[in-house]
């Protein structure tokens, strides 16, 4: 596609960008200003190639929602996931500060990057993959990538295991969507933990999520803090995956950190980085892949995944001509079928439907542990504040 907006014989041009924000993401302190600063950098990029830019706000809970551009149309929507479409772009923060996804599948374990097996391979093996991935831990390593202020005051001392295999447990908010792509629940994994003792052979080092302000997590943390192989952690991120054998994670952000400084890493659930992670279904492959060391086996592709998947699927917000030739090679085809194999497409399709049901099913089981009283005071406040965004629900501004 060329700048006047030209596309393939037989397919409408693309003459108009739309971008959705979320009113509640670009007022969060920690997030917001960094959101609304490479919106910018997007518009700009489609302003270079002369497109008309409509800004318009969408709801929180819109994440799943299904878009349908016109067809001279292309989509920005945040923090959200859909069937693959070239015409409809999700773009969030990425696993790094500064870093951020453009993809027409949306992010973690929808993400394109999910399907891409050449992750292990193309082009990351050799001086360059190297220097980068060395370059990138270094700086990771300064503060300066990290999303989440780091505590570099806390006194555990986790590098001495006594002998032990050390685990670091990063958890996650149970409210993330992300939530529905995990194959072993906190709960199974907590009652697991609960059951081993030292002879095991295992340090758990078990650090909450900063955000975390769940019930059930803090009553099953408690129940853990007097075991003997168990140490409840509040410092640094950093600290805790330099110190440990290997990372136990779902698809959290710090368990692309771990890669990241090349430590082994266990997921346990479905995320744009389980290729490069020893990944376990269960509890029991869980238990095996510890007392195997099975993580070891996947340590040798960590550089290769990395250094691609930063290069091929996370955008910097300075980095303008990169952002540009990403929209522009989508718009160049907007049918996909050259871009996309198909057969992912239907995967795409049944995840989707899968995750619906999980949603339905997962609203059914937290509305039986929530008081009624609490419920209601959840859906007067939803209710209100779809009523405020409503009176945005129409396109606020033609840049």
């Amino acid at each position: 596609m060329h700048k006047d907006g030209a596309a393939k014989e037989g397919v409408a041009p693309i003459r108009r960008a739309v971008f959705e924000l979320s009113v509640p993401h670009c007022k969060n302190k920690l997030t917001g200003g960094a959101l609304l600063s490479f919106t910018a950098t997007l518009i700009e990029a489609c302003r270079a190639l002369n497109l008309e830019v409509v800004v318009r706000f969408s709801l929180w809970s819109a994440k799943a929602a299904p878009r349908h551009p016109k067809e001279d149309e292309i989509i920005f929507c945040y923090h959200s996931f859909g069937r693959l479409s070239p015409r409809v772009i999700h773009f969030k923060e990425g696993y790094l500060s500064g870093y951020y996804y453009l993809d027409v599948g949306g992010f973690s374990g929808w993400s394109t990057a999910a399907f891409d097996e050449s992750l292990l391979r193309r082009n990351g093996t050799g001086s360059a993959a190297d220097e980068y991935c060395q370059a990138l831990k270094k700086e990771f390593l300064s503060g300066r990538l990290s999303k989440y202020p780091q505590n570099q005051n806390e006194s555990h001392s986790i590098v001495d295991g006594k002998g032990r295999q050390i685990v670091f447990v990063p958890l996650q908010t149970q409210d993330d969507i992300v939530g529905v792509l995990w194959d072993i629940s906190p709960d199974n994994l907590f009652e697991w933990i609960r059951s081993s003792s030292d002879e095991d052979g295992q340090l758990f080092i078990i650090k909450r999520h900063p955000l975390c302000s769940d019930l059930k997590i803090s009553e099953n943390l408690k129940n853990l803090a007097n075991k003997s192989n168990v140490i409840i952690y509040t410092g640094s991120t950093l600290s805790a995956i330099e110190a440990c054998d290997v990372t136990l994670c779902w698809n959290s952000g710090v368990g692309f950190e771990a890669l990241v400084l090349g430590k082994p890493l266990i997921t346990m659930a479905r995320s744009d980085y389980r290729v490069a992670a020893c990944y376990c279904a269960t509890i029991d492959e869980v238990d095996l892949a510890l007392r195997e060391r099975r993580y070891i086996n996947c340590s040798g592709s960590i550089t290769a995944f990395v250094f691609n998947f930063m290069k091929n699927y996370q955008f910097e917000e300075t980095d303008r001509s990169k952002i540009i030739a990403k929209i522009e090679s989508l718009l160049a085809d907007p049918r996909i079928e050259s871009t996309v194999d198909r057969s992912v497409d239907k995967v795409w399709h049944a995840r989707m439907e899968e995750l619906r049901r999980g949603l339905i099913t997962g609203e059914r089981q937290v509305a039986g542990l929530i008081p009624t009283e609490l419920l209601v005071k959840i859906l007067i406040w939803r209710i209100k504040r779809w009523v405020r965004l409503l009176f945005f629900a129409k396109d606020i501004d033609r840049v």
